[in-house]
């Protein structure tokens, strides 16, 4: 039987979604694509049109599954509206964000790489809400902090963080948009006042509840 899929990009990431799926759903059994990501990395973040036609190739093929796939990388949604055709099965964080969002209608702050902070795609997507940023140096504590979670933690840090984010911004709803992050905010283990729109978890989310309807 054909199963939902996962197509998994850095080594890191795509630990943190497989672990998150199993935790979400322990009897469901999911396909799962590992891309080759190096040179596909190598272009990112400002080369995504370069990279589409690299990723391109691995959704076609996830398509003739006909079962519903999310992409481990909130960097690379973007590349997709290069491919050469539309997906079908592809969850989306464009798809995620106008259910979402729908709900609710506080300020947004997005949390991710630096370029994620200051670029104007997941900033496009939320049209009908404010969208602010950070000052310059706590987008750099939040970039550097991410980078930590490339290779190990710091759950002190991560705490101090959003204890800072709580305290400063308490009417904003902060929006996860890096993997990284999502394993920042696990160790943070931030007060249940604080506002968050987690991508990475909603995908995973997403994932389960369309794989149980088709």
């Amino acid at each position: 039987m054909p199963k939902p899929a996962i197509l998994l990009t850095g080594q890191a990431a795509g630990t943190w979604y497989t672990d998150t799926l199993q935790h979400l759903y322990p009897t469901r059994e999911f396909h799962i694509v590992q891309v080759d990501f190096d040179p596909i990395n190598s272009l990112l973040p400002d080369k995504l049109k370069e990279a589409a036609p690299l990723l391109e190739p691995y959704f076609k093929a996830l398509e003739n599954i006909q079962q519903p796939y999310i992409l481990a990388n909130i960097t690379l949604h973007e590349a997709v509206q290069y491919f050469s055709f539309t997906p079908k099965y592809f969850i989306s964080i464009v798809d995620i964000l106008d259910k979402e969002l729908s709900k609710r209608s506080d300020k947004v702050i997005i949390l991710g790489t630096k370029y994620t902070m200051n670029h104007s795609f997941i900033p496009s997507l939320i049209p009908e809400q404010l969208v602010d940023q950070l000052p310059a140096d706590l987008e750099d504590e939040v970039d550097e902090l991410r980078n930590v979670y490339n290779h190990e933690g710091d759950k002190e840090r991560s705490k101090i963080l959003f204890q800072k984010l709580e305290q400063d911004f308490p009417d904003y709803n902060f929006m996860i948009a890096c993997t990284e992050l999502a394993m920042v905010l696990r160790d943070a283990n931030p007060s249940p006042r604080i506002k968050i729109t987690h991508l990475p978890l909603l995908q995973c989310e997403f994932l389960v509840e369309n794989s149980l309807i088709i």
